[in-house]
């Protein structure tokens, strides 16, 4: 059995003696927002975490090139803004296929309370035979800690568990799937996700008019599994992707 993994966009090809494979996608996190340069205080919201998809047996042709999708990183919401959501990762096949919405970017924040929560990409939105979806960011409604810290990324999901959502300036964590960054302290900007597959990055604490940027989100990747065989039959039957 061989399993290749992708993290930029590219194109693969089926190697000879390969007529069917496992596809595993993840999609990208949301970047955490910023804190309004304004604001007496406030900070952004976390970004949401990317979901995850698994197609178990998808054919293809020997020899055929096969076109794929990583999903980049939301970024971090800078100069007042909020972050960018995450990309999808994906491959599309004329009769089936695999991909994995990421997750959303957390809001600006507001004068007086955290920026909105970056939701989690979802398992309805994404196409395979088994999804998880994203953990969403921590965010507003929770402005008793607005003036110590920002907000924490959701947690990415995996195989087996949808990510975890944050619930506090720690980015949240706890299943497979990739961390999402933690909120800065006041004056400190938010912390990227750094784990694969990971969830959105805080967003910055604040609270001396100074705008500060959130975290970016993480990257998606793309897992590739198969096994080589004698081949059957008839080798040309497949099923081609777009």
């Amino acid at each position: 059995m061989s399993t290749e993994t992708f993290t930029v966009n590219g194109t693969w090809i089926a190697p000879v003696g390969v007529y069917t494979l496992a596809v595993e996608c993840y999609g990208a996190g949301g970047g955490g927002g910023a804190c309004y340069s304004t604001n007496a205080q406030g900070a952004g919201g976390g970004g949401g975490g990317g979901s995850y998809a698994k197609r178990n047996a998808q054919s293809v042709i020997q020899g055929q090139s096969y076109t794929y999708v990583v999903g980049v990183a939301g970024t971090t919401g800078t100069t007042s803004a909020g972050g960018k959501g995450g990309d999808t990762t994906w491959v599309v096949a004329s009769a089936a296929g695999c991909g994995a919405i990421g997750g959303n970017g957390g809001g600006r924040g507001t004068a007086t309370d955290y920026g909105t929560k970056g939701a989690g990409g979802t398992a309805a939105a994404s196409f395979g035979d088994t999804c998880y979806d994203g953990g969403t960011g921590f965010g507003a409604g929770a402005s008793p800690t607005i003036n110590t810290a920002g907000a924490g990324g959701g947690e990415g999901a995996a195989s087996g568990a949808n990510g975890t959502t944050a619930t506090a300036q720690a980015g949240a964590s706890g299943t497979a799937g990739g961390d999402g960054g933690a909120g800065g302290n006041v004056h400190v900007a938010g912390t990227a996700a750094t784990a694969v597959c990971g969830g959105g990055g805080g967003g910055a604490g604040h609270r001396s008019g100074s705008a500060l940027a959130g975290g970016a989100g993480m990257r998606g990747q793309l897992i590739i599994t198969y096994t080589e065989q004698n081949g059957p039959t008839c080798p040309c039957v497949g099923v081609n992707f777009l």
